[in-house]
């Protein structure tokens, strides 16, 4: 469902982020991270590239948005795992439709993310 796609995860939970690499793994994605901070996440993202994200909202460090900005700039697929909802900034730029609430089976998410992709069987 994810071959050949470099997804992002940006979650400070580590069972959560632990689950979704996972999963993401079990689609056969490659996982890049996961990323406790935005810190972390756009050091990253300065020099290298991925074809997809989930995201968590708020991070260790704060909200996500620089990093969804990113990759919303890029022309990336952004997925947000979050209990909180969409700051207004992002709900502009992404909508809800790319939200999956907390709790959601990590396959759940991975699904949601192949659909945004169109990778979906």
């Amino acid at each position: 469902m994810l071959s050949n796609c470099r997804v992002l995860i940006a979650e400070d939970e580590a069972l959560v982020a632990a689950d979704l690499a996972y999963a993401v793994e079990d689609a056969h994605g490659e996982v890049v991270g996961p990323f406790a901070t935005v810190k972390a996440g756009i050091s990253y993202l300065a020099d290298r590239e991925v074809h997809a994200a989930i995201l968590d909202v708020n991070l260790a460090d704060r909200t996500v948005t620089p990093m969804a900005m990113i990759l919303f700039h890029r022309g990336k697929v952004v997925v947000f795992h979050t209990a909180s909802g969409l700051p207004g900034e992002l709900a502009e730029f992404f909508g809800h439709r790319h939200v999956c609430p907390k709790p959601s089976l990590p396959q759940h998410v991975v699904l949601h993310l192949a659909r945004a992709l169109g990778r979906a069987t």
